[in-house]
């Protein structure tokens, strides 16, 4: 039996260790995922508990890591759906120790901070927004540097839109730095003692000692590409648009897959700049993750890039296309071999996925009046009650809260749904002050 080391496996990861499996690999993982802790493919795992999030603790990490690899004989490292920075490096570090295929250390420490892989990208000549400034979360921004508003300012070294947020004017954006802002205060109901001289930014991130970077805020639709570059060439497995919160926060919120082919514009202009970023060496083969902006005069910009796994669309593939071999191909070519290039036609259906749009509150009760119908194709709720919910996400995307998904004939027809089978939920959420 050969095995596979998954480090921080979270979104996804049934279906990923069943593609392992499939290709006759048992998995090592690090730490636990919480869905697969009852699981019935414990028998072929082994586990590491700690959670790898702080770049502080890298050495302790890597340690044990080293212990699963030398004991389970690992064939190679697959970097998983939810990922930081300093994950990066132990997967890089750990791959150049034991030879194993994937990244090395010098490309771990490029894709650690988003601040050198898009200024990287901004040199080889592609759109990407300007970076103002990278500051740390014991200061405060420089307002002389930054020259245009709106921006966004977002962790250097993060994942998954935490801690993300748009400020509009000079004054939202010194707000947002200033210790005691009174938003944080809410995101737990925590004693202002306990958050003396914590700022928004740190305290939403500071598990990850991540520089804030400010950014200039670029306007229109955002759409993510999830894909393959093999020896054989590029995939681009799927490419669909994400919908963020409102302001101040930027959570991804609502998410339309596949993104129809009638927009020919926007799809040829996508796989161009695919095509130009993932030749790039920088880029090992293997699966990978692109966020782009179609701004309002028509040009296209790279927000953010990942030689990653990206769990969501491992299961629109599914219901999009039945392409359920997307995982094995991604491992094949992350493991040097061919694979079949898919090309994708007009999907058998369309999913609109929206997390629940639950008033800031306490919840106080929580029912379905009526069964959901077959349209709905995944729904979680992770809330209970005495919970208390800080808008699209609760206590600002620490602790996600739930979505509803419904597939239709078209995008149109499954937001349509969304809305009929959202009426058969009920919650009782008391409003405070």
């Amino acid at each position: 039996m050969k095995f596979a080391l998954i480090i921080n496996p979270q979104d996804a990861s049934q279906t990923v260790i069943h593609s392992l499996a499939e290709l006759n690999y048992s998995v090592s993982c690090a730490p636990l995922p919480f869905d697969l802790q009852n699981s019935r493919l414990n028998h072929s795992m082994s586990f590491i508990h700690p959670k790898l999030k702080a770049l502080s603790d890298i050495k302790s990490q890597m340690s044990q890591c080293l212990k699963m690899i030398k004991e389970k004989n690992i064939s190679f490292i697959l970097p998983s759906c939810s990922i930081n920075g300093g994950q990066y490096l132990i997967i890089g570090c750990l791959n150049e120790m034991h030879g194993l295929p994937g990244l090395d250390k010098k490309l771990s420490k490029f894709w650690m901070r988003k601040s050198r892989y898009l200024r990287h990208f901004k040199q080889l000549g592609l759109n990407a927004p300007s970076i103002f400034q990278t500051v740390s979360t014991q200061e405060e921004p420089n307002l002389d540097l930054i020259t245009d508003f709106p921006v966004i300012c977002k962790p250097d070294c993060g994942s998954g839109s935490r801690g993300v947020f748009l400020a509009r004017t000079s004054k939202e954006l010194e707000k947002l730095f200033q210790p005691d802002f009174d938003e944080a205060m809410e995101l737990e109901k925590q004693p202002r003692s306990k958050l003396t001289n914590k700022n928004l930014a740190s305290y939403l991130y500071d598990n990850c000692h991540s520089k804030y970077l400010i950014e200039k805020f670029i306007p229109g639709p955002l759409f993510c590409i999830t894909g393959i570059k093999a020896v054989n060439g590029i995939e681009v497995s799927l490419l669909y648009q994400v919908m963020p919160s409102d302001p101040p926060f930027r959570s991804e919120n609502e998410f339309l897959a596949p993104l129809p082919f009638s927009e020919k514009e926007h799809t040829k202009k996508i796989h161009s700049l695919t095509s130009q970023i993932i030749k790039d060496s920088v880029f090992p083969y293997g699966p990978f993750v692109l966020d782009c902006i179609l701004s309002d005069n028509k040009e296209l910009y790279l927000l953010d890039a990942s030689p990653r796994l990206n769990g969501l669309p491992i299961d629109f593939l599914k219901l999009c296309y039945s392409d359920d071999s997307y995982v094995e191909r991604a491992i094949r070519a992350l493991l040097n071999q061919k694979i079949e290039i898919q090309k994708r036609k007009e999907p058998i259906a369309y999913i609109y996925l929206k997390n629940l749009p639950l008033p800031k509150g306490r919840l106080i009760k929580f029912y379905q009046k009526e069964p959901f119908s077959d349209y709905v194709v995944d729904w979680k709720f992770n809330l209970h009650p005495g919970n208390y919910i800080f808008k699209e996400r609760n206590d600002a995307f620490s602790k996600y809260r739930g979505h509803l998904a419904l597939a239709g004939a078209n995008i149109q027809q499954a937001k349509n749904r969304w809305f009929q089978e959202y009426d058969k939920l009920k919650f009782s959420i008391k409003s405070e002050p």
